[in-house]
């Protein structure tokens, strides 16, 4: 079961850690701007990364669809779809 605490007692009072990381000199903001491009560059890079790996797996299966319809086509270019002529002629033999 759980505990009620009566409607007049206050809330407990929680304890809220704030933390902020400001550079303060001129250095500390320029090693924070270096951190945040380098931070970028390689964000970028590896989207790029991800990007490529993507584009190769689409690629390859583009290409292997196009070479499996390239073989049918030419499997059913080969194919010979003339009818047959059912006739008299071609039952009394």
């Amino acid at each position: 079961m759980t505990s009620r605490l009566p409607p007049s007692d206050p809330p407990p009072q929680l304890r809220v850690v704030h933390v902020a990381v400001q550079p303060r000199t001129w250095l500390g903001k320029l090693l924070a701007a270096v951190a945040a491009v380098a931070v970028m560059i390689v964000a970028l890079v590896l989207s790029l990364f991800a990007f490529v790996i993507v584009a190769s797996v689409l690629a390859a299966g583009l290409l292997a669809f196009l070479w499996q319809s390239r073989r049918v086509h030419r499997s059913m270019r080969t194919f010979d779809v003339t009818p047959e002529r059912h006739d008299e002629e071609s039952r009394s033999r």
